[in-house]
């Protein structure tokens, strides 16, 4: 069996404890050889580019403290959370698009 490189994993360990010190100002104690395992198949499941999305959004939630277990456990509704701001902040964009080309046609009389 050939062994697995986990750099993504650890990449996605040390960003957490990136954000989690930028927040909190210390530093979490983390497990990394426990949690890799945790991320290894978050990240095979949704792909390294989302779940580093999703951790970065999990930041700006209001949860308090930012477990590393809450967002392993957690990552689907997370996910899908993200995923539905997004789609919200499109259709507001678009709307807005929309209503100022109206307002401009009004105003010029069209």
């Amino acid at each position: 069996m050939a062994s697995k490189s986990f750099k993504a994993e650890y990449a996605l360990i040390e960003k957490y404890k990136k954000l989690y010190s930028e927040k909190y100002g210390s530093v979490p104690n983390i497990n990394k050889y426990k949690e890799k395992w945790a991320a290894s198949s978050l990240i095979e499941d949704y792909g390294q580019e989302h779940v580093f999305d999703c951790l970065e959004f999990y930041f700006r939630t209001a949860k308090i403290e930012h477990p590393i277990s809450w967002f392993f456990f957690n990552f689907d509704q997370l996910s899908d959370s993200m995923l539905s701001q997004r789609r919200d902040e499109q259709l507001r964009a678009e709307r807005q698009k929309r209503t100022r080309i109206i307002a401009k046609e009004y105003l010029n009389g069209i």
